[in-house]
């Protein structure tokens, strides 16, 4: 039941998010404490995922690779794990992500306990540099939906990302240095914010900010063997798309649907690489033209829509009704994509998007030039 009455919170606050940004505080803050303690002792009943990060972590701690092994291949029949459905595909999970599960392992090996309170503390973070950077934004982070379940509720991994985020954006213009190491961590844990990685360093023309590209030599442990499943991940995974499933109506094939799309993306971002608003663009159109979008890839787009107050912000929430196809998976194995769900989530995001960003206006010189 609990799942359900988030949602329809988050369904909720599609229409309401004037509301949310003008919260009270003296509300949001108990309503943010008593939320967060119930869903503290809560079970997650919305992902796989939080015990594939626990698996993945008990492989570190005993000495093997989590991106060499999968649960099929060393008969694994504990009850805890029972839930993960990818038993037979090895690690998609970035290294510094490996670290993560292996504290949260270290901390409880046979519960979430771990995660929890490593998820706690990036929360915690989280409030702390919005006190002081973006207090306008505190009431509505406290009991925004998208966070409420994606993070305390699913155990996500994008919440880790979160702070990453907001400590990017508040220091990429005082200390062009620490936003980089806070960039590459985060691209570590998952590459999310690649997209706004060209626009930082064409913003920041100095040495110092090419450390990310060397710090991503921190992704050898991920490529020192064969990535199969990411690979797989990359060719064939697909949900909750938009103009992805637009494209492969029109061509009929999923890898050229994939590649159309990504072209796409590619032609439009030198048009908005000189916006003051072109990290949560890069990012909001980056999903917009993606074949795979679920709703807790959109923590960090949340966390820039607020900076920047864009439109996208429509988007985080309306991601929300993807559960009307993940529930029925979850509970029943039933898998069942609805044009009408798709068409509600993302036809309001469209029509601002053009409208706000005037996407049609930059795009005539360039179409109709002589």
């Amino acid at each position: 039941m609990t799942p359900y009455l988030l949602i329809g919170l988050g369904l909720i606050s599609l229409v309401s998010l004037p509301v949310l940004k003008r919260i009270n505080l003296r509300l949001a803050i108990p309503a943010a404490i008593l939320i967060r303690i119930l869903l503290f002792f809560t079970t997650p009943e919305l992902s796989e995922d939080p015990y594939r990060y626990l698996w993945d972590g008990e492989q570190l701690a005993k000495g093997r690779s989590p991106y060499q092994v999968a649960p099929a291949q060393i008969g694994e029949k504990r009850e805890f794990y029972s839930r993960i459905r990818g038993q037979t595909r090895p690690s998609i999970y970035f290294p510094l992500a490996q670290l993560l599960f292996l504290l949260a392992y270290l901390i409880q090996p046979s519960g979430l306990l771990g995660l929890k309170f490593l998820i706690l503390i990036s929360d915690l973070i989280t409030i702390i540099l919005m006190i002081r950077f973006l207090p306008d934004h505190l009431g509505h982070y406290l009991i925004s939906p998208l966070v409420l379940i994606e993070s305390h509720l699913g155990l996500h991994l994008d919440t880790f990302l979160i702070p990453l985020s907001l400590g990017f954006i508040v220091m990429e213009g005082r200390r062009p240095l620490l936003a980089s190491l806070l960039l590459t961590a985060s691209i570590l844990i998952r590459p999310t914010l690649l997209p706004i990685l060209p626009i930082f360093l064409l913003r920041k023309r100095d040495r110092k900010t090419l450390l990310p590209l060397l710090l991503l030599l921190g992704m050898i442990p991920y490529f020192h063997h064969p990535p199969s499943a990411f690979i797989a991940y990359l060719r064939h995974w697909e949900f909750n798309g938009s103009s992805y499933y637009l494209m492969k109506i029109l061509v009929g094939h999923s890898l050229h649907a994939r590649i159309i799309s990504y072209l796409l993306y590619l032609l439009i971002y030198p048009i908005i690489i000189d916006r003051d608003d072109a990290y949560p663009l890069a990012l909001g159109l980056f999903f917009l033209l993606s074949p795979t979008v679920y709703p807790w890839y959109l923590l960090p787009l949340l966390i820039f829509s607020l900076r920047y107050e864009t439109p996208l912000l429509l988007l985080c929430y309306g991601s929300l009704l993807s559960y009307a196809v993940l529930i029925p998976y979850w509970t029943s194995g039933r898998w069942e994509e609805n044009w009408v769900i798709i068409l509600l989530e993302y036809l309001p995001v469209y029509l601002l998007m053009i409208r706000h960003f005037s996407l049609i206006q930059r795009l005539s010189p360039l179409i109709w030039r002589k």
